[in-house]
């Protein structure tokens, strides 16, 4: 790669061979396949707080601690589905 570089050919690095049955990456494709994955989580999220609602009512769980259990709740299936690092990177974008 080295050599190649120095000839110049910066577009050209690899073999040919190395690059054989190799498919491009299709930015539309990546960007479609994060959007379901984080519907998916989004979704996740939602359906375990409305899990976990009714069993915090049954329960008789203060105010004060709903709002954590309902955060826990909605993290817990988003974590699962779509991973840490796409969780925290979806919630750095929100306000």
């Amino acid at each position: 790669m080295g050599e190649r570089y120095a000839e110049g050919r910066g577009g050209a690095l690899l073999p040919e061979e190395n690059l054989r049955n190799v498919e491009p990456l299709s930015l539309a494709q990546e960007t479609l396949r994060l959007s379901v994955r984080l519907s998916l989580a989004s979704l996740g999220a939602l359906g375990g707080m409305l899990a976990v609602y009714p069993l915090l009512t049954h329960f008789g769980v203060p105010d004060g601690l709903r709002g954590w259990c309902y955060g826990v709740a909605g993290l817990v299936p988003s974590l699962l589905i779509a991973g840490p690092r796409q969780v925290l990177a979806f919630l750095n974008v929100l306000p």
